[in-house]
């Protein structure tokens, strides 16, 4: 329960981000799930490590200065657009060019790239 494969970093985020601090067995209730704050606290542990999250004295949970301005980035409705409508083939390009962005950009961002990664090809 908790783990990459369940639940994207992003969407713990956003949760925070939409509740404001949170202690691990809050967040977990507000995700629907009935936890004693462990497992997930871990896991909050983890996205802390990466720079994504702090946690106060007091032991909420909430968004570093760089994990809100990844929540907070707009999307380019036009690029998205352009991705959908390109054939399967060409996406071999795309995917080459986000790896080169992985290898040389910001840790915190190339970590969410890989765990977004992670999340996305779980076994259904």
């Amino acid at each position: 329960m908790f783990s990459v494969r369940e639940f994207r970093d992003f969407d713990l985020m956003l949760k925070l981000a939409e509740t404001g601090p949170l202690k691990s067995p809050a967040l977990a209730g507000e995700l629907g799930l009935d936890e004693y704050g462990s497992v997930i606290g871990r896991r909050l542990g983890w996205m802390r490590h990466y720079g994504m999250l702090e946690r106060k004295d007091s032991g909420e949970w909430l968004l570093t200065d760089a994990g809100g301005r990844v929540i907070h980035a707009r999307k380019r409705a036009r690029l998205l657009q352009e991705l959908n409508e390109l054939p399967e083939e060409e996406l071999i390009e795309v995917m080459a060019q986000v790896m080169a962005r992985y290898q040389r950009g910001q840790p915190m961002i190339a970590t969410m790239m890989r765990r977004e990664f992670i999340f996305g090809t779980r076994r259904a």
